[in-house]
């Protein structure tokens, strides 16, 4: 059987009770990422410098908090009463080098995809260039032009498959509460996904839908809920269609690391 996303209907129905709790989740990541990016305007030295520092501080101090966000929305899908605020910082203390991996491991893989799939472009926009420079014949700026333009298109392009390519991995911040080490998150949330790239695609183009009308009408936070709760629970959907010996593998894991309760 298909499986599809969660629909924003469906999602109010989960966050029917725990609206305010939702609301506080997002918007304390919010302030978290708003303090650390004001804080990283004001260190001193050089560009290179502060942005290191700035994604080195993101990653250790940021991570255990997103991962905690992903948590309480995977919680609440499972069992709305025992979503509370306090599962947002549930990472600081259990499984902190876990999110960690985690985060890192998504950088990694965007940082691989783009050079891979960016290449192209710097070439045609450097080529580009280099014919442009010292007047050009009317023939190399032609040339010039259509590669230029050829590269805009290639960007756009590999935007888009990197992120489809990364969809992959967005379950894995709702998984880590199922398995005992990151590794097994990753494996699972490829495993879940294999053929349903278009099923999160989807979820995120409803999600840009809804993002559309915060600007003009509803709040940030209430669209923000409503897409983490959907994606939450269409994971949990992912999962609820995976061969059975893979449900038994998660079950035991999550025995055998204590998950089973919240």
């Amino acid at each position: 059987m298909a499986v599809t996303f969660v629909a924003r209907k469906k999602a109010k129905e989960y966050l029917h009770g725990q609206w305010h709790t939702a609301i506080a989740v997002q918007v304390s990541v919010f302030t978290a990422e708003a303090a650390l990016l004001t804080a990283a305007l004001w260190l001193p030295g050089s560009a290179l410098f502060v942005t290191s520092t700035a994604l080195l501080i993101d990653v250790l101090m940021l991570s255990p908090l997103k991962a905690g966000r992903a948590f309480f929305f995977e919680t609440l899908t499972a069992d709305s009463e025992a979503a509370t605020l306090s599962l947002l910082f549930r990472y600081y203390r259990y499984g902190y080098e876990k999110t960690v991996g985690w985060r890192l491991f998504v950088w990694g893989n965007r940082l691989l995809w783009s050079v891979l799939l960016y290449l192209p472009a710097l070439l045609l926009f450097a080529f580009s260039r280099i014919l442009g420079e010292n007047t050009p014949t009317q023939a190399e700026t032609l040339v010039s032009l259509i590669c230029f333009a050829v590269g805009v298109l290639l960007t756009v392009t590999a935007g888009i498959v990197i992120e489809i390519i990364l969809l992959r991995l967005q379950p894995i911040p709702y998984l880590l509460s199922h398995t005992g080490r990151l590794r097994s998150a990753v494996s699972l949330s490829y495993r879940i996904t294999k053929g349903r790239t278009g099923v999160l695609t989807l979820l995120c183009l409803d999600h840009i839908g809804g993002a559309f009308l915060s600007l003009l009408i509803l709040p940030w936070p209430y669209t923000s809920s409503l897409f983490h709760t959907a994606k939450a629970a269409t994971v949990r959907r992912f999962l609820a269609q995976i061969p059975e010996e893979n449900a038994t593998h998660v079950l035991q894991r999550r025995k055998k690391y204590d998950k089973m309760s919240r």
